[in-house]
């Protein structure tokens, strides 16, 4: 990706930020809003509306296709608001990550059982630590405290206030996408 696109994806990435502000969710990424909407109503003689494949038609008409492109999204309600994200990438940037060490640390995180139900837990609102070590049966804080550490480290998790954790906004559909695919 050259300089020139980079720039032009994080103004694209800030305005949507700007845009969303105020409004309790996450900013679209750079995918465009309208890869998320099913497309219009189709005129009445064109026959009974499928819209089964709405986002892949939608990214089909962004994608650049001697590229390809990676469409993830999701609306999920959380902490009484609506995340709301997005995020697109060329497919052939996907198969040749700039920094694979770090992809592959971000997913090491989640590989372990205790972690996965760490922030699952999370998502469903159980934020103090002392209640998450109860609730996963951890025998010890240092146990906690090691899962923890190295979610943070990866961005999964974020400390909050007086012992509490939190899943970042960003994070949380990217989570259940992963989730997904692994299913």
């Amino acid at each position: 990706m050259s300089d020139e696109d980079r720039l032009r994806a994080l103004e694209q990435r800030v305005q949507a930020l700007e845009d969303a502000r105020g409004t309790g969710s996450a900013a679209p990424d750079d995918a465009g809003a309208a890869a998320a909407e099913p497309p219009p109503e189709p005129a009445a003689e064109a026959g009974p509306r499928d819209d089964t494949f709405w986002a892949l038609e939608g990214l089909r008409h962004r994608a650049d296709p001697d590229r390809g492109a990676v469409l993830w999204a999701g609306v999920v309600p959380a902490d009484g608001g609506t995340w709301e994200w997005q995020m697109a990438r060329p497919a052939d940037e996907l198969r040749s990550p700039d920094d694979p060490q770090h992809a592959a640390d971000r997913l090491a995180a989640l590989s372990h059982p205790i972690r996965l139900s760490l922030l699952l837990e999370v998502l469903d609102g159980t934020t103090r630590l002392t209640d998450l070590a109860e609730r996963l049966g951890l025998g010890s804080t240092g146990q906690l405290y090691h899962h923890t550490r190295a979610l943070t480290a990866a961005g999964w998790l974020r400390p909050g206030e007086r012992g509490h954790v939190a899943v970042p906004g960003e994070r949380v559909v990217p989570l259940l996408v992963i989730l997904g695919a692994s299913a």
